[in-house]
């Protein structure tokens, strides 16, 4: 004798459900035939010797079904009897029962009761274990229940979904490839990045970019890529790290209108497609844990070959069924270009440009620089002078530095732009300074200018000079002085007749007194000779066996032995 296990009725299933489940294998047969009625009677024995049920409550639920359709296989009797209450004290005994179960998660139920009958004698045996089990199950205190969130950390669990249409979201992520592997073109070891832009719906990787660091430009210049080729998609999806944190992603975003979401951190399950992505490139890449010194270039050209034909091949999620049932499974590809029922739209040049690029000011130093993402650049103070701020134009993909210029009304008449842009390169600190290469060039070309037409002699000297010849009543106008009698006074070595002076002795200088109304003349060239006879005024003493006669100043004399030449001035 065989023994046949009945079917239980899932508790989370409804009555009519389960009945309808039961009776559907007979609810078709046409009774109106013999050979119908004998085989709705073998069916009807089947089932009930299978589900452990009388024929009769079969045929009376068939009988409800044909009547009044699901509906009527709805237990007719209410959910909640009267005679069948809870006792008034099993709330408190089910909180003590909760904080029991949260404390261990292992404990079963046989034992939490045994542990309330402990704490409240007077109710043993009134609380049942099935009656407790169900409560708890119900609130969400179940063993298995709780396990799962203890092995979660409290995290939530996380259900599979799938965009309608293409092009609704794309999800990001760098992939990093084992190190130690790749060198660049110098024979140095290089860690590369494999940024990835993948469509939620078709799974294809619309966009990649690989490069040498993780900074912000290999997810822009991937993600300009991708708009430029596919249009804008409506939302993005990338986890926290950095570089999609930053203000260059945020202004992208916000000019192009994309929406942009971001998954908890420590949570790759919100992009568990695209990961599941990242693990079917580490079938390349762990092979590649056991090589070294792979040039760059090579390896980037074997990670973009895997990429195309990661879109080319066919995927397991991609599946379709025709109106016979048949089932199709489409390549990342095949399905991309299958649907088409949202077009995304293509940005304007302009526009993308501006989304890529931004304007900041920074203030000029005096020596020409400016501050930029912690570098130094030399700007061009042709159009603006240290203090004032100059704006700045940065790009986005590749940050590259330009100085914005305003061109004149001139250039612009002669067809240039209104704004011309100049690219600027981080300034590096030389060990000796040239002056050609100092900032402000013009400004240092006007200066060099102003000092070639200054005066030779300082100010200073200038106003003692003038107020030398003041006091000595041989002052005449400003003119005279500055052409003739200053230059007479401080560069010409001969006497003039109108002006005399002797030599330095003892640092004194002494002029002959001169009646202020006689003329100055001018004072002698080099080819000329001045007269040695004063124009006026007292005779200088002459030492005896000297006449008075013009003296040659060809002539060497020897000061030192002959103080008394002048000792008229000297005194004086």
């Amino acid at each position: 004798m065989t023994l046949t296990v009945p079917k239980i009725q899932n508790r989370n299933e409804s009555a009519e459900s389960f009945r309808l489940q039961i009776i559907a294998p007979v609810i078709r047969i046409n009774r109106e035939t013999e050979e119908g009625r004998r085989e709705f009677r073998d069916q009807i024995a089947q089932i009930a010797s299978e589900f452990n049920l009388s024929e009769r409550t079969l045929k009376r639920w068939i009988e409800r079904y044909k009547k009044g359709g699901l509906p009527g296989l709805r237990n007719q009797y209410p959910k909640v009897r009267s005679d069948c209450r809870l006792f008034i004290k099993f709330e408190s005994l089910m909180n003590e029962a909760k904080i029991m179960r949260m404390h261990t998660p292992t404990i079963s139920v046989k034992e939490i009761i045994r542990c309330l009958e402990s704490r409240h004698p007077n109710l043993t045996g009134i609380v049942k274990r099935s009656t407790l089990q169900r409560h708890l199950f119900e609130e969400g205190f179940g063993r298995r229940t709780l396990l799962q969130e203890r092995e979660q950390n409290g995290r939530a669990f996380f259900g599979r979904y799938r965009k309608e249409h293409r092009m609704e979201q794309i999800q990001g992520d760098v992939k990093e490839p084992p190190r130690g592997v790749c060198v660049d073109e110098n024979g140095m070891p290089v860690t590369p990045y494999v940024q990835l832009w993948m469509d939620n719906y078709s799974r294809k990787i619309l966009s990649w970019r690989i490069g040498t660091n993780q900074q912000d430009t290999i997810a822009l210049s991937s993600l300009r890529q991708l708009i430029e080729t596919h249009g804008v998609p409506a939302s993005i999806l990338t986890d926290q790290g950095s570089i999609y944190n930053g203000k260059a992603m945020l202004h992208c975003t916000r000019t192009l209108g994309i929406v942009h979401k971001k998954s908890r951190p420590y949570k790759p399950q919100s992009k568990g497609a695209l990961e599941r992505v990242n693990e079917t490139l580490d079938d390349l890449f762990i092979p590649f844990e056991s090589m070294t010194d792979v040039r760059f270039d090579a390896f980037k050209e074997i990670v973009e070959n895997r990429i195309r034909e990661y879109n080319s091949a066919k995927h397991s999620a991609l599946v379709e069924y025709d109106s016979s049932n048949n089932k199709t499974i489409l390549s990342p590809d095949e399905a991309f270009e299958k649907d088409s029922a949202i077009t995304a739209r293509i940005p304007d040049p302009q526009v993308l440009d501006a989304a890529f690029t931004t304007t900041e000011y920074r203030r000029i130093s005096k020596d020409g620089l400016i501050s930029y993402n912690g570098k130094k650049y030399l700007v061009k103070t042709k159009f603006c002078k240290s203090g004032e701020f100059a704006v700045i134009s940065t790009s986005l993909t590749d940050r590259t530095v330009r100085q914005v210029i305003e061109n004149t009304k001139e250039e612009i008449e002669r067809g240039a732009d209104v704004y011309s842009f100049h690219e600027l390169t981080p300034f590096i600190p030389k060990s000796n300074v040239r002056f050609k290469d100092i900032a402000g060039s013009v400004q240092t070309k006007m200066k060099k200018d102003m000092l070639k037409n200054l005066p030779q002699i300082p100010a200073q000297v200038e106003r003692q000079a003038r107020e030398l010849l003041k006091s000595r009543g041989l002052y005449k106008n400003e003119e005279t002085f500055m052409n003739t009698q200053l230059p007479a006074i401080l560069f010409t070595q001969q006497i003039n007749q109108n002006l005399q002076t002797a030599p330095v002795y003892g640092g004194a200088v002494s002029l002959p007194e001169v009646s202020s109304d006689e003329n100055l003349e001018t004072a002698p060239t080099a080819n000329e000779e001045p007269s040695c006879s004063p124009a006026g005024g007292t005779q200088a003493e002459l030492p005896s066996g000297v006449d008075n006669k013009e003296i040659d100043f060809d002539e060497e004399i020897d000061f030192d032995t002959d103080k008394s030449l002048y000792s008229r001035n000297i005194g004086e």
